[in-house]
């Protein structure tokens, strides 16, 4: 599990390697924490990925 600090407003960058066949596929990521008074699920853009 990875645990960082950020400030407000800033970004943060995590990737990894897979290993696909091939094909397309549609690629989401969610950053859950703690805010507004409760949990919270920021998405990320969506992206579609073809594997050739």
């Amino acid at each position: 599990m990875f645990v960082g600090t950020i400030p407000a407003g800033g970004t943060i960058k995590l990737e990894r390697e897979l290993e696909l066949p091939k094909g397309d596929y549609m690629v989401e990521s969610w950053f859950a924490g703690y805010g507004l008074g409760g949990t919270i699920k920021v998405p990320a853009e969506a992206k579609r990925l073809t594997v050739w």
